[in-house]
């Protein structure tokens, strides 16, 4: 016994002396600047400044810097506040918590984030279970690697049985392509565990999965998401040497061959987080994982999951512009949202482009590439939590990459109904129930959407305490953000009431900052209704 307990503390020991992915954020803050230009943004770029914010400007994000900085601030009378004084604390925080959390004995695999290795054994212990061995229904295919060696695995769920010719429809889902969102491998081991189980067990999931053939890429970027564990926790990009610049790694969110290097959030600059590589395809990974999925005969349908913000955008990931499915992908954005939603009563969005400016556009993504070259549809999946709702203009949005543990499993959760959706659609070939603020008919039809512009938001609560998380309740459906009642549109008595005797309580910006100058922003009224303004 003393022998077991000597053993434990020495790998503790050796475990908290090795653990180095807080190093880079020693004597680091994270900082909101409430007064920034063109002339600060140009100034800033002579310090050690790393936003964390995927946006082009250092004008929408907060910062992370070291002190130097903080003082040409203070020296400048700069204002700004600081959200987080002590990062390299948070992360060793967050580390020791797993840590504490692996040596507990737990039959839930999910409540805890898991490295790499993990990962892999957890999928083969899926793989080498004795009901798959008997059906053969799930495989293990190594589809190449990556810039440092690893293996890239894609797992494939098909049946021999079914009654659709070959080749059967097929939907791809990917996670991990940026290394620092450690739940969408989380959420992708879920499901290749979980879709199996539906096959086995339930006769109307094994008809629908006899006829639909699923992939799955856990993920995408191993070297990223390995060097998050042990050297840099907030890093994004993959791992791959830049020839001329001593900055490494590509975005490969950035660098695939549909609007590459476009003008939406987007960098030549390899020190960048949104550097869009030497070329479509150039980071290995994207160039494997690619010429993987164009081989995949049938494909009709893709997600590709990141955190976090809780929505779920269609294409175009470049443009507002509506493509020529909007209906099919508003119809089953929709369907997926509420599914999402109403799992663990959180919410989801569903929009496309900018989802009426709740998010950026990007040049050079994967869902554009899937659906512009590939003639499927594809959507992308962000995952909790639900950033909208944080109306807290000191909220870290770093702590947003670190979802507490016991928050796993729910997104796992939420995640696989959102995917059934998607299958279901795959075997009916169409999307027939009404749903979304557009459709006449559906229950909450709002007249002055735009059709196929985006799915009905909900409203939060402002009457109650927020949940544990930082988030906000929420009411009925109500109007959509950014839409005003003008009086022409006919609602249930439920939607009349939200409108009656309503007040402004709040006038925020989009990043939730306290608003009175140009732009856009948002009124929060005392109902729970949020419209979205523009002031010239």
């Amino acid at each position: 016994m003393r022998f077991f307990l000597s053993l434990l503390l020495g790998v503790s020991f050796y475990l908290a002396q090795s653990q180095t992915n807080s190093d880079p954020y020693i004597n680091k803050s994270l900082i909101k600047v409430h007064s920034i230009n063109q002339a600060i943004i140009d100034s800033l770029s002579e310090f050690n400044v790393i936003p964390i914010s995927c946006r082009a400007s250092m004008l929408e994000s907060d910062l992370i810097v070291d002190s130097l900085t903080i003082a040409w601030l203070n020296h400048h009378n700069i204002p700004f506040s600081i959200i987080q004084n002590n990062m390299a604390k948070m992360i060793d925080l967050e580390m020791d918590n797993i840590e504490k959390r692996q040596y507990q004995r737990s039959t839930n695999w999910y409540s805890v984030y898991r490295e790499l290795d993990e990962i892999e054994d957890k999928i083969d212990d899926i793989i080498a279970s004795s009901v798959n061995q008997e059906t053969g229904y799930i495989t293990k295919i190594i589809i190449g690697q990556s810039y440092e060696g690893r293996d890239i695995w894609a797992i494939k769920l098909s049946s021999a049985n079914g009654t659709y010719p070959n080749p059967k429809p097929a939907i791809v889902i990917n996670g991990g392509q940026h290394a620092r969102e450690w739940i969408t491998p989380m959420a992708t081991t879920y499901l290749i565990e979980h879709l199996p189980e539906l096959y086995y067990s339930n006769s109307n999931w094994n008809i629908f999965l006899n006829e639909v053939d699923v992939y799955i890429i856990p993920v995408v970027n191993p070297d990223g998401y390995v060097y998050t564990w042990e050297e840099d926790r907030w890093w994004r990009k993959n791992r791959q040497i830049n020839i001329g610049s001593d900055c490494v790694g590509t975005d490969l969110n950035r660098n695939w061959d549909f609007d590459w290097n476009g003008e939406q959030s987007t960098s030549e600059n390899p020190c960048s987080d949104i550097y869009v590589g030497s070329a479509p395809f150039s980071a290995f990974e994207t160039s494997v994982v690619s010429q993987y999925i164009s081989s995949i005969p049938n494909l009709v349908n893709h997600i590709d999951v990141h955190n976090y913000s809780s929505l779920i955008v269609g294409p175009w990931s470049s443009s507002d512009e509506p493509t020529e499915d909007n209906d099919e992908i508003f119809c089953l954005g929709t369907q997926m949202q509420a599914a999402v939603s109403n799992t663990n009563d959180y919410p989801y969005l569903f929009g496309t482009g900018t989802v009426n400016n709740l998010l950026y556009l990007i040049s050079g993504g994967m869902v554009d590439w899937i659906y512009g070259g590939l003639s499927s549809l594809s959507f992308l999946y962000e995952l909790r939590p639900a950033s909208l709702y944080y109306f807290d203009s000191d909220w870290n949005g770093l702590l947003a990459f670190d979802n507490p543990e016991e928050e796993i499993l729910p997104v796992c959760e939420e995640f696989l109904q959102g995917v059934k959706e998607m299958i279901k659609w795959t075997y009916f070939q169409n999307c027939e129930v009404a749903t979304g603020c557009s459709d006449p008919e559906a229950e909450n039809y709002y007249c002055n959407t735009l059709e196929g512009e985006m799915g009905c938001l909900y409203t939060v609560d402002f009457n109650a305490p927020p949940q544990e998380n930082g988030a906000y309740n929420l009411l009925e459906y109500s109007l959509p953000l950014g839409f005003i009642d003008d009086g022409s549109c006919i609602y249930s008595s439920s939607i009349e009431s939200l409108s009656q005797n309503k007040f402004i309580i709040k006038t925020i910006d989009m990043l939730g900052r306290k608003s009175s100058k140009k732009g856009l922003y948002l009124e929060i009224y005392n109902n729970g209704t949020v419209e979205k303004k523009y002031i010239n």
